[in-house]
């Protein structure tokens, strides 16, 4: 009979510790929504593959979470994209929208803390092309800043 329960003991230990082992996962042994890994944001910190970007591997997010504008392959070309409407583009930068794309072309919004009409920015980016492009909508009056050409901003696009 001891023979029995020591036994038993041992088994039930080495059943313990062996499962300790597999803490996370299910009966497939992949891991649990509690301990998967997810992918962080490509941010300023991360280097992406060439003809990718903070932009285009980042959509749903949103461009101040990412630092976009401090991004090193975009800050020097919104500042120079905006010139003197850059300052107040960045300050009235308060409610945003995360990056939604449309085949190559990206895009995401901001504007003036209630008073979006007053000051509105869309940033859109053709990826294919390599070119950014500043709508700024400022009391009513809209200006474009394109790098190259303006890009063709769809209706499906705008709704998004």
């Amino acid at each position: 009979m001891r023979f029995l329960i020591v036994s038993a003991g041992l088994t039930v230990s080495l059943l313990a510790f062996s499962c300790q082992g597999k803490k996370g996962t299910d009966a497939t042994g992949s891991a649990d929504s509690a301990t998967q890994k997810t992918e962080a944001p490509i941010t300023n910190e991360t280097e992406p593959a060439p003809g990718q970007n903070i932009i285009t591997l980042n959509v749903g997010a949103y461009p101040r979470e990412l630092s976009v504008f401090d991004d090193s392959r975009f800050s020097a070309r919104f500042k120079r994209l905006a010139g003197e409407e850059y300052d107040a583009m960045l300050e009235n930068f308060n409610v945003e929208t995360p990056i939604v794309s449309e085949g190559t072309v990206f895009k995401f919004t901001g504007c003036r803390q209630h008073n979006c009409p007053g000051y509105h920015t869309t940033v859109l980016y053709d990826a294919a092309n390599d070119n950014l492009n500043l709508l700024i909508e400022k009391d009513g009056k809209a200006r474009t800043f394109a790098e190259k050409n303006p890009i063709v901003y769809s209706e499906t696009l705008k709704l998004k």
